[in-house]
């Protein structure tokens, strides 16, 4: 299901903040992107 236009401001105009290292990895997909997984604190939660 599609975020509404409120939803996407909403998160959007959160503060966000990533906490430690990024470390890309390659896509298990087998796609020519890169991908990595981060711990993401916001006052949504």
């Amino acid at each position: 299901m599609p975020l509404t236009d409120a939803e996407f401001a909403a998160i959007m105009a959160d503060k966000k903040q990533i906490s430690g290292n990024i470390v890309w990895n390659e896509d298990e997909g087998h796609s020519p992107a890169r991908v990595f997984r981060a711990k993401v604190e916001s006052a949504a939660g």
